[in-house]
């Protein structure tokens, strides 16, 4: 059985985590999404981060692409691909995270 987890924080002080009993996780501008995101260059459904088995996947739904910072590696942009995510770091919205540090998702997974 796998006991993988993956917290993300939001806006501030909201926590979010994803653990066995709760696999996916919408990120976009549309109301119904998880996290909402008001930044103009976010897509409605923006991304998705869905558990596969014991790991976390960022998926990339969007028209501008998704920036992740891991730890000590470079920030990298996705267009319509897929990230294990892994250890600490951010997701930026439409934009490099520097271009607009305003509004991101910080995660934190573990084994």
């Amino acid at each position: 059985m796998c006991h993988a987890t993956c917290s993300f924080g939001a806006h501030g002080d909201r926590r979010i985590e994803l653990d066995p009993t709760s696999s996916t996780l919408t990120v976009g501008r549309d109301p119904s999404s998880d996290v909402v995101i008001a930044d103009r260059k976010a897509s409605r459904l923006h991304a998705r981060i869905e558990r596969h088995r014991d790991k976390f996947v960022l998926i990339d739904l969007s028209s501008n692409g998704t920036y992740c910072k891991v730890d000590d590696e470079p920030e990298m942009q996705l267009r319509r691909e897929e990230l294990i995510l892994r250890g600490r770091g951010r997701i930026s919205f439409g934009h490099p995270h520097a271009e607009d540090p305003t509004e991101y998702l910080e995660f934190t997974c573990l084994d």
